[in-house]
């Protein structure tokens, strides 16, 4: 093992495999990607964390997962992080430096907390950098944003993200942003109810990751 880049005594094409293996366990009952995101680390309330984002490997497999980009940027980021460990760490500092800034601003939300000026010169500087290079492009079925640092920069996959999140606090939805009610669980999901009642992320959701973290557990102690 080096840093967190990943177990380097498996081969490229096995790490890949083991991130979508581990991957398929993530459900995606955010409702949104950006709540997606923040949901990657669990039951912070309760002091028994887990974070599916342990190195870089895991926030390619995860954003590959919510469909970020796709298998041949998957493969080649990992390729990357194998070969220079150092760059992944630097890699996964970014992606979850964003996700606690994205986090504490979420739960203020939540809990109906004025958001300290810090954290939105933080996020807006973000958003302001995130946004360069954008463009609209025609294709088959209409016109679509296109984000050109997904193809070129091993984090390029938190430009979308970072403007879903932008788009996710001036959308008006925020009155549906509600975390589980479960105490075992803390996920971020917006409630799409038609009455705004629903109180848990999804039952089976949380039985699912339950089954992930005991996946994750025998791995561990088989290595």
């Amino acid at each position: 093992m080096t840093g967190k880049a990943g177990r380097l005594d498996l081969t490229p094409t096995e790490l890949v495999a083991r991130k979508r293996k581990k991957f398929g366990f993530f459900d995606l009952d955010g409702n949104h990607p950006a709540l997606d995101f923040v949901n990657t680390i669990e039951n912070a309330r309760s002091g028994r964390e887990y974070d599916w984002l342990a190195s870089y490997p895991d926030t390619i497999g995860w954003a590959e997962r919510v469909g970020l980009i796709g298998s041949v940027e998957t493969e080649a980021l990992i390729g990357l992080a194998y070969h220079d460990a150092a760059e992944a760490d630097a890699w996964h500092g970014q992606v979850v430096d964003f996700r606690s800034l994205l986090r504490d601003i979420l739960v203020a939300v939540v809990q109906g907390e004025a958001i300290d000026r810090s954290l939105w010169n933080t996020f807006n500087a973000t958003v302001r950098q995130a946004l360069q290079g954008i463009e609209v492009q025609a294709g088959a079925h209409g016109y679509r944003w296109h984000f050109a640092a997904v193809e070129r920069h091993p984090t390029g996959f938190l430009q979308p993200l970072i403007k879903a999140a932008a788009d996710l606090l001036v959308s008006g939805d925020l009155n549906r942003l509600k975390q589980c009610a479960n105490p075992s669980c803390d996920w971020f999901f917006l409630d799409t109810s038609k009455n705004k009642s629903r109180r848990w992320c999804s039952m089976q959701g949380c039985g699912n990751r339950t089954k992930a973290r005991r996946y994750q557990r025998k791995r561990k102690a088989s290595s």
